[in-house]
């Protein structure tokens, strides 16, 4: 797959970011999150 984002950290300021730039931009989102 190929993405146009990747958003490192899946915390409030990172989910919120990658959650807009999929709806408003229309665009595929990579969320990476270390456990």
């Amino acid at each position: 797959m190929d993405f146009k984002y990747v958003v490192v950290g899946a915390g409030l300021a990172g989910l919120t970011i990658a959650e807009r730039i999929a709806n408003v931009l229309d665009e595929k989102v990579l969320v990476i999150e270390k456990r």
